[in-house]
């Protein structure tokens, strides 16, 4: 499993961080994306998460298997909770963690995770969790976290509460469309388009991660 991916952040006094991380460990692909609402200071948010993951032992936690994906959920969760307190509330805060096909996500207030791919030949975006109590997530405290395992060819988009309030799913699905953004310039200039319609309909402090899984090399990257 490979993944292309593109990131979107609309300029201004309530610009949110983004941080999106990608590399190769051994045959392994890792990939590292949050996106963080406007921050009481710049210690907050995505410094956090970049701190974090320099620090992590990726090779070990590969290595381990299933029982390394545990401590990377224990610990996504710890620096998770640490960003919700010291102002990711604001501003939303949420992130998508891949090794591989194993994904791990968590997404708190301001912040939605959607799922692309394909139905009847359309394109088609679904809201992965929304925060509810009896959703089935690990709801704690407005935010939650779910482990999965992600196929080739979908998509994931992660994007603030802005973004999401000024476009519909149809049109997330139909511009992030998985069977049209085959290539790292396609990525890019889909996602640019989606937040140009959203600044067009009012959206403000807007970002937005997109991510596609690919069956072996990334092609046109």
């Amino acid at each position: 499993m490979d993944f292309l991916s593109a990131c979107c952040r609309q300029q201004g006094d309530c610009a949110v961080s983004l941080l999106l991380q990608q590399y190769q460990c051994g045959s392994t692909q890792v990939l590292f994306a949050c996106v963080c609402g406007e921050q009481e200071n710049e210690e907050d948010g995505a410094r956090q998460f970049l701190e974090w993951f320099q620090g992590l032992d990726l090779r070990k936690i590969i290595r381990l298997k299933k029982r390394g994906m545990n401590v990377l959920e224990r610990e996504m969760r710890k620096v998770a909770e640490k960003a919700l307190r010291t102002g990711g509330r604001k501003g939303g805060v949420g992130g998508i963690f891949c090794l591989g096909e194993e994904c791990l996500m968590f997404c708190g207030e301001g912040c939605r995770i959607y799922l692309l791919n394909t139905a009847f030949g359309q394109g088609h975006a679904r809201r992965l969790c929304a925060i509810s109590a009896g959703s089935g997530f690990d709801c704690r405290e407005g935010w939650y976290m779910e482990k999965f395992f992600l196929e080739p060819d979908v998509g994931l988009l992660l994007a603030t509460d802005s973004l999401c309030d000024c476009v519909s799913e149809t049109m997330m699905g139909e511009i992030l469309s998985v069977r049209e953004v085959v290539s790292q310039e396609q990525m890019d200039r889909h996602l640019r388009e989606l937040c140009r319609e959203g600044e067009r309909k009012g959206g403000v402090g807007m970002g937005a991660v997109f991510i596609r899984t690919v069956e072996g090399p990334a092609w046109g990257s």
